[in-house]
């Protein structure tokens, strides 16, 4: 991916701050994972969501889902009436979306097919989610993550105590 899309993929992030649809945070250590964006922000792991890329029959699609539950890779390929379901490679999801795995936003996804919100989301009012870099991390309301990405809403998850 050139310079120039990924530079689109951070001035979309950027507008949506300065616009206060979204609030941006740096850290100075890395926030890649939910472990690490529970222990920065003192937020439990439910309260972050995570964006992951997935190839389902041939298509990138971005899973959106909170950070104490698994893709379930049965229940994604049954409800898609999919064949195969599987995580992307990590140049796919740099490919795909502009943002390495482990900083992929909720939003500004232009470059997959298909945006899938597990339906546990829905019982979030507002969330921390990857902020486009390893070092950043986003507060977005839940209602911006459906009116910006307009996804399935489905039940495509495993989440502890489920």
């Amino acid at each position: 991916m050139d310079e120039e899309i990924l530079e689109e993929k951070g001035e979309c992030l950027q507008k949506l701050a300065e616009s206060g649809v979204i609030k941006l945070m740096r850290f100075p250590e890395p926030v890649r994972s939910v472990d690490m964006a529970s222990r920065a922000t003192g937020l439990p792991p439910e309260a972050i969501v995570k964006t992951l890329v997935w190839r389902v029959d041939g298509r990138l699609v971005a899973l959106i889902l909170r950070g104490d539950c698994r893709v379930s890779s049965r229940k994604l390929a049954r409800v898609l009436g999919a064949r195969e379901a599987g995580p992307a490679s990590r140049d796919e999801v740099r490919e795909a979306t502009g943002y390495p795995a482990g900083g992929v936003p909720p939003l500004c996804l232009q470059g997959v097919e298909l945006v899938v919100v597990d339906r546990g989301v829905l019982g979030l009012e507002e969330v921390v989610a990857g902020g486009g870099d390893e070092y950043s991390l986003i507060i977005a309301k839940v209602r911006i993550l459906l009116e910006q990405n307009r996804p399935l809403v489905l039940d495509i998850a495993e989440c502890a105590g489920k």
